[in-house]
């Protein structure tokens, strides 16, 4: 049987082509998997940012609150004086 160079050329092609093949698939795993992290690691940041954020709203509102008391009460207590005068 004789094989054609022609065919032996194709297969040696069909091989490599199909090992390109394989190596874009890995490469291309490997760099989602290396963009995932990125955006794990992005989305985290924004996460901890805006966490941080309302903490420090949080603590202007109870800041805002306590000195609306405050107001209150000396507000009461000069009403309470007035009155007794």
């Amino acid at each position: 049987m004789q094989v054609l160079m022609n065919e032996t050329f194709s297969r040696r092609m069909a091989y490599r082509w199909g090992n390109f093949g394989l190596e874009m698939r890995r490469m291309l795993a490997k760099t989602f998997e290396r963009l995932s992290l990125i955006f794990s690691a992005i989305n985290i940041k924004r996460t901890e940012r805006h966490e941080l954020e309302n903490r420090e709203a949080q603590k202007s509102e109870i800041g805002a609150e306590a000195r609306k008391r405050k107001l209150l009460i000396a507000l009461r207590r000069k009403i309470s004086e007035r009155r007794m005068k």
